[in-house]
């Protein structure tokens, strides 16, 4: 019997260049919360694209587990949730200590559209 549990992708950030068709494509930037987050990582396969370690760590802590690192670029397949974890206040060129309520999350929902 096939897997029907979607994979789940942890990105820092979303552009077209993650969509094999942009041209033709509605994206939806829904803010969750942490606890929503946590719920979607929960699922068989999470791989995330976050190198700031820090942020990663959080993100592993929310989820209590480690998540599969899923390489360099992200590319969107039809079917994979994806949720976007940003700074609410980033310090550019510094570490900073951060906690789980300096990240914002959103789930990325991508509708391919027909046109005529």
């Amino acid at each position: 019997m096939k897997n029907q549990n979607p994979e789940i992708h942890i990105v820092n950030a979303f552009s077209l260049s993650m969509l094999k068709n942009p041209r033709n494509a509605l994206i939806e930037f829904r803010r969750i919360s942490p606890e929503e987050a946590r719920e979607l990582l929960s699922g068989e396969r999470a791989v995330h694209y976050i190198r700031h370690q820090s942020t990663l760590s959080l993100i592993q802590q929310l989820a209590g587990r480690q998540l599969e690192a899923g390489g360099s670029i992200y590319e969107y397949q039809p079917g994979h949730i994806v949720i976007m974890a940003v700074l609410i206040n980033p310090a550019r060129g510094q570490e900073v200590e951060t906690r789980i309520e300096d990240i914002a999350f959103y789930r990325i929902i991508v509708r391919e559209l027909e046109m005529e």
